[in-house]
């Protein structure tokens, strides 16, 4: 009986492990998934940065911007729900448009959410409202 209680405390341990390994993994994703996105931001990737949304998101299917320059992306805040399916990103974004030299910045909301069956984070919000 003692050795049935050990082996499975020992299968409980090991399986909660697994759990938070595979919630690590997911925080790990997300990091390198905005990092990467935010780079393609930075350097106006417009195009680029379409390929991180969902399919749903706003501005899936419409051209990118092609006069905005962005100047400086600086992550104000990073956020993780519970359940580690979802975060959310703020971001502060300055940036020009080249037909007129006037910088603006620009708070951009952003909704992340993980697909499961892609292994694989997704913005939902939409790439930022440049005006």
């Amino acid at each position: 009986m003692r050795t049935l209680c050990a082996a499975l405390l020992a299968a409980l341990v090991l399986a909660a492990g697994c759990a938070t390994t595979f919630e690590f993994r997911r925080q790990e994703l997300l990091a390198e998934r905005v990092k990467q996105y935010g780079k393609l931001i930075r350097w106006s990737e417009f195009e680029g940065a379409q390929l991180y949304l969902t399919e749903e998101a706003p501005g899936r299917r419409t051209p990118p911007p092609k006069e905005i320059r962005v100047t400086d992306y600086e992550v104000k805040q990073l956020i993780l729900t519970a359940g580690g399916l979802q975060a959310g990103q703020v971001v502060q974004i300055s940036y020009f448009n080249q037909k007129d030299a006037r910088v603006r910045t620009l708070e951009d909301v952003q909704q992340w959410v993980f697909d499961p069956e892609k292994n694989e984070w997704f913005l939902k919000s939409g790439l930022p409202d440049f005006k």
